[in-house]
């Protein structure tokens, strides 16, 4: 066996292992493809091998990544977008990806987000002040602003009673 085919058949069985370990993107399979010294046409092989056996799938990826980042982090929509993009997930996966978040669960993550940032807004401030600090507070997050708008009125509209 040639030293290249040895050094390809070392790469996908690495590769195989990170991917077994948690969901990848492309690019991360690819970083660390670089990282072994595999020219393109070897990332691209082993990269194909792997979407080809199931130990790479963009949706798969996506929809973890999504769950977790909405769960733990609390981004909104236009981060996990941004993100996304840049792990070189497909466009039309993101669509579907950011199009299946529940939106009953996601509506509940940015009260919840903007009740716990509104605790620590001292309590003398203006209503305009809280407004303007929570929605850009929210909207640096990832969330979409008419959204935040909504839920910041009715958070302190329900707060003022």
């Amino acid at each position: 066996m040639s030293a290249k085919a040895e050094l390809l058949q070392k790469a996908k069985k690495s590769a195989a292992r990170y991917c077994a370990m948690g969901e990848r993107s492309p690019r991360q399979v690819t970083d660390k493809l670089t990282k072994l010294g595999l020219s393109k046409d070897q990332q691209s092989i082993v990269v194909f091998t792997l979407m080809e056996t199931g130990f790479l799938n963009e949706s798969r990826f996506a929809a973890a990544f999504c769950n977790d980042k909405l769960k733990f982090n609390t981004w909104g929509k236009n981060r996990l977008r941004m993100e996304l993009i840049s792990h070189q997930v497909s466009k039309n996966v993101i669509e579907d990806t950011l199009a299946s978040i529940d939106d009953e669960y996601y509506q509940n993550q940015i009260l919840h987000l903007l009740e716990k940032k509104l605790s620590r807004i001292p309590t003398g401030d203006a209503f305009l002040i809280k407004k303007k600090k929570l929605t850009e507070f929210a909207i640096r997050k990832g969330f979409e602003s008419s959204l935040v708008f909504s839920s910041a009125d009715q958070l302190l509209s329900s707060k003022r009673q």
